[in-house]
């Protein structure tokens, strides 16, 4: 099995914050740096790397701790799971469990076919690179007005006609 651990499974938004890079960004990493850096100076920050004016929005929630069970163990570090190939290709056909504020099943927006941190997991699935997909959500993302995951039959209508058929557990 693979472990997949998205940063935001433990550092979410706050309630209503709709105007961040994690509710989806442009495709390129430098696209995606400049939307965090717009967005930090308009919470009042100096400039590139000033993190800090972003405190308010993205708390920090508890139990990240536990991922230092994971010390020492041989990992894939990325800045996005649009680079998830990478591993996905080097361990072809076993399970994921992806912990996560997102499915990454399926995006709406931009090129289908295009691996993106939305759709990495789908695509994984179609492509046969992946066997299963099992996404455990955060216990802070129940609070969220679109928590995704926690109203489990939205979910799937949402995604059911971005997935074929045959990317369906039995």
């Amino acid at each position: 099995m693979l472990l997949s651990i998205d940063w935001d499974a433990f550092s979410g938004t706050r309630e209503l914050v709709f105007d961040a890079p994690v509710w989806g960004t442009r495709d390129l990493d430098h696209d995606r740096y400049g939307a965090w850096v717009d967005r930090a100076q308009r919470r009042g920050g100096a400039g590139a790397g000033d993190w800090a004016a972003l405190d308010a929005d993205f708390p920090l929630y508890p139990g990240w701790e536990a991922l230092r069970a994971y010390a020492g163990v041989p990992a894939f570090v990325t800045l996005s799971h649009a680079d998830a190939w990478t591993w996905l290709e080097r361990y072809p056909g076993l399970d994921v469990l992806n912990l996560d504020s997102h499915h990454d099943l399926a995006s709406r927006s931009g090129d289908p076919t295009r691996v993106r941190p939305g759709n990495w997991a789908g695509l994984g699935l179609t492509r046969g690179l992946i066997r299963t997909v099992t996404t455990l959500y955060p216990d802070w993302h129940a609070a969220l007005p679109v928590a995704e995951g926690f109203d489990l039959d939205r979910t799937r209508e949402e995604l059911r006609p971005l997935l074929p058929p045959s990317s369906w557990h039995r």
